[in-house]
C-alpha cells in the first residue's frame, strides 16, 4: 500500500510557469538520495518560476504527518540555494536544536560529496553564529524561533519548521520580515496539523482555503491529511496523510500507533486538526451529564470562584451550592475585552454576586487572580486562593466525578466550550492540573468550576455532585 502522491488539499497551480524543480530533482539523484514523488511535486510546484526568474508562489507551506520525509526535503533544497548562489538561507524550528540538527545533516551531506566540499569556503560552528559559506557568496544560517531573526536582511529563502507551534506572530513577523529587500524570496513553511493554539498555521490555512475557494493569493498550500471524519480504519485516510507510506514508513508502523490516546494519533498520524492535543476528559464524560433541571437560586450556601485568561481579556465567575446531599455549579457570569480586564470591575462584579448569594468561600489563583483578590479584601470580602498541588487535587477530583457520572450540569454553551478547550498538563508525583496556556482557548470557567467543586465537595464529604 503506497502513499498518495498528491494532496488532498491544494491552492491552484500555475502549472503555466517554467519550474526549476526539475534541478533540485536531479541534485537529488546525483547525491544518490532520490526524492519521493510526493517531494517532487512539493520540488516543481514550489519552484515555479515568471519570465522575470522570480517565484510564482514567494510562500509555500507543506502540511503532511510527521515522519514522511520533510527534513529530507529541506535539507536537499538547501544544498540547491548553496550551489545556486542564494545569498542568505534561513532555516527556524520551533527548538533551537532541532534547528542545528537541520544544520548538522546539512553538512553531513556536503562533507559526504567532493563536488560539495570544493564549493564550501567554511562552516562556522560558533553557539548562536552557525552557519555555512559557499565561495560563490551563498550562505546558510539556523535562528532561534524568536526575535533573533530581526538581525538578519535580505534572506532569500527561509525555512520555518513545525509552523504548529507558533502560537503567536512574534517569531513569524521577526523572520519573515528579513526578506523585504530580497530580489528573489521564498518562504517555505512545513508542519503536521496543529490545534486552535497554532495561530499562524491556522490563519495560512485560512488564507490556503479561501484561495482554493476563488481568493486571488501568492502562498502555494500543499495539505496531505485524512479526510474530517475518517475513521482510523480507513486505509485510504492513512494514504491521505502519509505519501511516504510504502517508499520510507511501513503500514505496520503506523498501524501499531492505534492504541495510543486518539487526539495524538489524528494530529501526528492523520494530520487532522483537533480541539486540543491532550483533554484531561473522555470524549463524552461531560456531554453524558448533562441535565437542565436544577438552577441555582439566591439564598442558598454559596462557594464562588473566579478566574482570569494570562493574557487578562476573559474571566469567568462561576458559582456551587449545596442542594442537600448534592452540588450544583455553574457559570455565573463572563468577563471579556479587547485589551486588558480593569481588575476594579471584576471586583466589584463579585462582590455583588457574593452579596445576592449566601456566599461561604470565594476561590481564586494567586497566579491570575491576585489584584482582584487584594481589592475584594481590601472591601471586607474574604477570598481563598488554590493553587500548586491543591488546584491539582480540584482538578483530579472534577475528573473523578465527571467521569464516574457525579457531575449534572446544565448545559450551558459557554461553560461547554470551557471543558471542552482543557488540555492536561502534568504536575508533580504523577498529578496534573488544567493548563491555561496549554489550552486551546478560554478555561477559566472550567478552572473556576474545578475551584469551585473542590470547596463544596470537601464540606460535604463523598456526596453526589450536579451542576447547572
Amino acid at each position: 500500500m503506497v502513499g498518495s502522491t498528491n494532496p488532498r488539499l491544494h491552492t491552484p497551480f500555475k502549472t503555466g510557469f517554467e519550474t526549476r524543480g526539475h534541478e533540485l530533482i536531479a541534485l537529488a539523484d546525483m547525491l544518490g538520495e532520490p526524492l519521493m514523488p510526493w517531494q517532487q511535486l512539493v520540488a516543481n510546484e514550489s519552484m515555479r518560476v515568471r519570465d522575470d526568474g522570480r517565484y510564482a508562489f514567494p510562500q509555500c507551506v507543506v502540511l503532511v504527518s510527521r515522519q514522511n520525509g520533510k527534513s529530507h526535503l529541506m535539507r536537499l533544497r538547501i544544498i540547491w540555494g548553496l550551489i545556486n548562489g542564494e545569498k542568505l538561507q534561513i532555516l527556524s524550528a520551533h527548538k533551537l536544536a532541532v534547528s542545528l540538527e537541520h544544520f548538522n545533516q546539512v553538512v553531513d551531506t556536503i562533507e559526504q560529496h567532493d563536488f560539495l566540499k570544493d564549493q564550501l569556503k567554511r562552516i562556522k560552528r560558533t553557539n548562536g553564529q552557525e552557519e555555512i559559506i559557499f565561495h560563490n557568496g551563498a550562505r546558510f544560517k539556523v535562528v532561534a524561533n524568536n526575535a533573533a531573526g530581526r538581525g538578519y536582511a535580505g534572506a532569500e529563502t527561509i525555512y520555518l519548521d513545525e509552523l504548529r507551534e507558533h502560537k503567536d506572530y512574534a517569531a513569524w513577523s521577526a523572520i519573515s520580515k528579513t526578506q523585504l529587500a530580497a530580489k528573489n524570496p521564498m518562504l517555505y513553511g512545513f508542519s503536521n496539523a496543529g490545534d486552535a493554539t497554532s495561530l499562524v498555521l491556522n490563519d495560512l490555512r485560512d488564507r490556503g482555503m479561501a484561495s482554493i475557494a476563488g481568493n486571488d493569493d501568492s502562498l502555494l498550500w500543499l495539505e496531505w491529511s485524512a479526510p474530517p471524519g475518517a475513521s482510523l480504519d480507513d486505509m485510504s485516510a492513512w494514504q491521505s496523510a502519509n505519501p511516504a507510506m510504502g517508499h520510507t514508513i511501513a503500514l505496520e508502523n503506523l498501524m501499531a500507533t492505534k492504541n495510543e490516546p486518539e487526539a495524538v494519533v489524528r494530529t501526528e498520524c492523520l494530520c487532522q486538526w483537533v480541539d486540543t492535543l491532550e483533554s484531561p476528559f473522555s470524549p463524552n464524560a461531560w456531554s453524558n451529564c448533562a441535565d437542565t433541571s436544577i438552577k441555582l437560586e439566591p439564598g442558598q450556601p454559596t462557594f464562588l470562584a473566579f478566574d482570569i485568561t494570562p493574557r487578562r481579556d476573559r474571566a469567568a465567575l462561576v458559582a456551587a451550592q449545596v442542594f442537600g446531599d448534592k452540588v450544583a455549579v455553574g457559570l455565573v457570569y463572563e468577563f471579556q475585552s479587547d485589551t486588558a480586564l480593569d481588575d476594579l470591575v471584576i471586583a466589584n462584579a463579585v462582590a455583588e454576586w457574593a452579596q445576592y448569594y449566601d456566599v461561604s468561600d470565594i476561590a481564586y489563583s494567586k497566579n491570575t487572580g491576585g489584584a482582584i483578590a487584594q481589592r475584594l479584601f481590601a472591601g471586607g470580602v474574604v477570598t481563598k486562593p488554590i493553587d500548586g498541588r491543591e488546584f491539582a487535587h480540584a482538578c483530579d477530583h472534577l475528573l473523578y466525578a465527571m467521569e464516574n457520572k457525579r457531575i449534572i450540569h446544565g448545559d450551558q454553551v459557554e461553560l461547554n466550550k470551557s471543558i471542552a478547550a482543557c488540555a492536561r498538563v502534568p504536575y508533580a508525583e504523577g498529578g496534573w492540573i488544567i493548563g491555561r496556556r496549554a489550552s486551546n482557548a478560554n478555561v477559566t470557567a472550567a478552572v473556576g468550576i474545578a475551584m469551585a467543586v473542590s470547596m463544596a465537595s470537601t464540606a460535604l464529604g463523598d456526596n453526589d455532585i450536579v451542576s447547572v
